[in-house]
């Protein structure tokens, strides 16, 4: 089974929060999610930073940049409490990894 939902982190509805994520038939196991930080720029989204988890890997971040990108792994299983710490990261920091995307600075993320 499939969730997805999102919101909107200002005021402006520039930026918003993706989250997707997939659970076992039953409902009760965690498959797989991803947890973004969408941005608008014109008529467009960009993707700013990006959380993914899965049975297969554990959980990393892409974050993007005006030039490029990176990819962090973050050693961490899947889990509900990995995907609410994602959640609160772009929450609590969207701000900051939007001026990091427009000034190409890398660093780590969580």
């Amino acid at each position: 089974m499939e969730i997805v939902f999102s919101e909107f982190l200002d005021i402006e509805r520039k930026n918003s929060l993706f989250i997707k994520f997939t659970l076992s038939e039953d409902g009760k196991e965690l498959m797989e999610f991803v947890v973004s930080h969408l941005h608008t720029i014109g008529s467009k989204q960009r993707e700013i930073i990006r959380f993914d988890c899965s049975s297969n890997e554990r959980l990393h971040a892409h974050r993007f940049y005006l030039k490029g990108g990176q990819k962090q792994h973050l050693n961490i299983e899947i889990s509900y409490d990995a995907l609410d710490q994602c959640k609160e990261s772009i929450r609590a920091n969207w701000h900051v990894y939007l001026a990091k995307y427009f000034e190409n600075i890398t660093d780590k993320v969580i």
